[in-house]
């Protein structure tokens, strides 16, 4: 009895903590993908002003030529995602030049986010709150980088116009229907952004200092999770901290969510143990009763033994009904004493007359079926079997990650396990026997799979993202130094790609990504890495050339596949590209942050040529990058 209550403890305590961990992991996921996405979204923001800056100083008509300004905004502001307008203001705030055609003259002078910038000469960038933007009467996120001369004077600022309505990423997370995800300002401590979105929350709002997210984000924590109490209630929750802006993500559930399911457990166990308590209870009673009087006491033993035996009735069909494995062997020998239903499925038992002895004949008398691995893939023999080392050598294996799989299946016919034993010892000490209980984790570990796949591959195309392209390109980088190779990095941006979004929206504008990456990627050879940096933007690694000559042709059938009209959804939809090249060698030795960079600033100087085009500063060396 003291055994299956047991059984029952650690059974309620494990779920209880699996609960709480998945919460966790899957809100520490979330949240990285966010901030990832969002740090993305301000990174090109960003380049994109740095680019600006560095074609509108002082000698603005020089750099651009009979170009008008506003026609370069609004070609800069096509190749942003998530952009809205790009404005040019003087040095007292006045709009001088703007993306959008028509716009009558505003002055931001009053706004803290300008004022910053013509204040602290040291300052450069610059973000606003959420705010009516003077230009367009909506609600926009500013984004600022100041311009300034050769002395540092204050010229104005070129500014980005952000819709908080394009902030797609916050209700893309597929949060729990409790869940709650934010963005917020690390610097000033308000909110920005809410999913799901609340009447009753209002952005620009002070957030609590005493919030415990909060208070660790303030003393200069950049990550973490943490279980927390707000007003009585429990929350679960994860933050992060943008690599390179004033912002915060954070992603949380109700633990009452969490555990619902978990509660509704335990309420099935704990009936199951009371039922095994009272059936103990009974027992005493009819003991002392038999002490009393022969007669009545041998009565009262068989009710009790009655009692007792549907109380272990009720408990056993609760143990072959559980989801886990459970297992009882006797030791040293290894003959099962008990398997329940999932136990003896994984054994390939159908009842406990055939049930295995686990000795040196188990992996070869069920290879045919199945193979034990570790979680690094490695091969588990018969003495590193849980329940072997717990019978044995007198351990206790808590959460140790195992996998089956079936033989000559494919990976959906591979299962997850997380296997606990624990010898059982008799009044001397004596190890008689030994317990292993197993979960089958198999969906949590495909859901960590997926969210690794999204960490790694773009969501829309499938391609690399950012994360797998510097590790590609380093790898691309490390072969080239081994055998002496050239290599090529090609950055891509789609030429009046917005309007396809604004004319045909984003589901078609989607479709057309889709479509441009599949042809890109079906003109490039296996070697080469083709990866979508977010919105319209590709980078394609060229490896292994022999000259840098080699890469000119698979540039020109990128450009060629960018350009070609493509036929989405009944419509034709017609895009091109500008293309920037960077290049590689032994005697041109850069780092990958430089051959990203490098190949960006061509691919502005290929759309300043008029876009449909490709540029490698190597070959124009009169035009730096």
């Amino acid at each position: 009895m003291l055994l299956v209550l047991g059984l029952l403890a650690v059974t309620i305590e494990q779920e209880h903590r699996y609960a709480i961990d998945r919460a966790l992991r899957e809100a520490t996921k979330l949240t990285q993908l966010v901030a990832f996405e969002f740090n993305d979204l301000f990174s090109d923001t960003d380049e994109v002003l740095q680019a600006l800056v560095r074609l509108v100083p002082e000698q603005s008509q020089d750099r651009i030529g009979e170009t008008s300004v506003n026609e370069w905004l609004r070609a800069f502001t096509d190749s942003i995602t998530g952009v809205e307008a790009l404005n040019l203001f003087d040095a007292d705030g006045g709009l001088r030049h703007s993306s959008i055609d028509g716009l009558e003259a505003v002055t931001i002078a009053d706004r803290d986010h300008f004022r910053a910038l013509r204040e602290h000469q040291d300052q450069q960038t610059s973000f606003s709150e959420i705010l009516t933007a003077r230009t367009t009467g909506n609600p926009a996120l500013f984004l600022l980088r100041a311009l300034r001369d050769t002395q540092s004077q204050f010229l104005g600022a070129v500014a980005a116009v952000i819709n908080p309505q394009r902030f797609d990423t916050l209700r893309q997370v597929g949060i729990a229907p409790t869940g709650v995800a934010l963005l917020c300002r690390s610097d000033m401590m308000t909110l920005v952004a809410r999913y799901p979105p609340s009447d009753e929350v209002e952005l620009n709002r002070p957030l609590s200092l005493d919030h415990p997210i909060s208070q660790r984000v303030l003393v200069g924590e950049r990550s973490g999770t943490l279980r927390y109490t707000v007003e009585g209630e429990r929350w679960l929750g994860s933050f992060q901290v943008l690599q390179d802006y004033p912002f915060y993500v954070q992603v949380t559930f109700s633990e009452a969510y969490v555990l619902a399911s978990w509660w509704r457990y335990m309420e099935q166990m704990s009936g199951l143990a009371a039922l095994l308590i009272l059936g103990g209870g009974l027992s005493v009673r009819h003991g002392w009763q038999a002490q009393q009087a022969q007669q009545a006491a041998l009565k009262a033993l068989q009710e009790s033994e009655h009692d007792l035996k549907q109380t272990l009735r009720l408990l056993q069909a609760a143990l072959e009904s559980s989801p886990y494995g459970t297992l009882i062997v006797d030791a040293p020998e290894g003959r099962i004493r008990f398997a329940n239903r999932a136990a003896r499925a994984i054994l390939h038992a159908n009842t406990g007359s055939n049930l295995p002895v686990i000795d040196r004949n188990f992996f070869a008398q069920y290879a045919a079926y199945w193979q034990i691995q570790h979680a690094d893939g490695t091969s588990v023999s018969l003495e590193q079997l849980p329940l072997n080392r717990a019978i044995i050598h007198g351990e206790e294996i808590q959460d140790e990650e195992l996998s089956i799989i079936r033989a000559g299946g494919t990976e959906a016919d591979q299962h997850w396990f997380s296997v606990s034993a624990a010898p059982i010892r008799d009044d001397n000490g004596v190890i008689t026997a030994g317990i292993s209980v197993g979960a089958d984790i198999t969906l949590l570990k495909r859901a960590q799979d997926r969210l690794q796949r999204s960490a790694h591959y773009d969501a829309l195309t499938g391609l690399p993202n950012r994360i797998l392209l510097a590790d590609r390109l380093e790898q691309a980088i490390a072969r080239a130094q081994r055998h002496s190779h050239c290599l090529a990095v090609v950055f891509i941006d789609l030429d009046h790609f917005k309007p396809v979004n604004d004319q045909h929206g984003h589901a078609m504008g989607d479709a057309l990504l889709i479509a441009i990456a599949e042809r890109m990627q079906q003109n490039l050879r296996h070697v080469d890495t083709l990866a979508r940096l977010g919105g319209d933007e590709f980078v394609a690694v060229l490896s292994d050339l022999g000259e840098y000559s080699d890469a000119w042709p698979l540039v020109q059938r990128l450009l060629d596949a960018c350009a070609t009209p493509l036929n989405v959804g009944g419509v034709s939809l017609c895009v091109s590209a500008s293309i920037g090249v960077a290049l590689y060698s032994q005697d041109n030795v850069l780092s990958i942050d430089q051959l990203l960079r490098q190949a960006d600033q061509a691919m502005y100087h290929a759309k300043m040529q008029g876009k449909n085009c490709w540029y490698c500063c190597e070959l124009n060396t009169d035009t730096p990058c």
